[in-house]
């Protein structure tokens, strides 16, 4: 769990850096970036279901 913490500080850093967002919005945009991979696996996961379902 550390380790994520630090991943999600260094992006934030990068993002604030790179990008010229505040805290906030280089947080929201992290956020953001996790939901859609979580989405991602989902469907990858429910795709799956359907090969092992045929």
């Amino acid at each position: 769990m550390e380790r994520r913490a630090g991943l999600r500080e260094e992006v934030i850093a990068r993002l604030m850096t790179r990008h010229g967002l505040t805290a906030e919005e280089a947080g929201l945009a992290w956020e953001r970036y996790l939901l859609s991979l979580r989405a991602k696996q989902r469907a990858r996961e429910g795709a799956a279901a359907d090969t092992e379902d045929n």
